[in-house]
């Protein structure tokens, strides 16, 4: 059995994980109501993926309480 063996499968798991995790959308954006992708700059607000440049204009006051963030 070659060395390399248990490299190349981590490689091809990461790879099929990236794959999936750029394919499906987070969540949509609360401002904007656009999908956020993890590939685009994103920040997390009450529990919420937001649009970092919606969060930079002031937009996130507008993003929702999770009502499990209520302390």
């Amino acid at each position: 059995m070659p060395l390399d063996a248990p490299e190349q499968a981590q490689t091809t798991t990461l790879r099929t994980e990236l794959e999936r995790l750029q394919s499906a959308p987070l969540g949509r954006c609360p401002a904007c109501r656009g999908a956020v992708n993890f590939d685009q700059p994103y920040v997390i607000v009450n529990g919420c993926h937001v649009h970092s440049a919606c969060a930079r204009v002031g937009v996130y006051e507008e993003v929702p309480v999770v009502a499990g963030d209520l302390h």
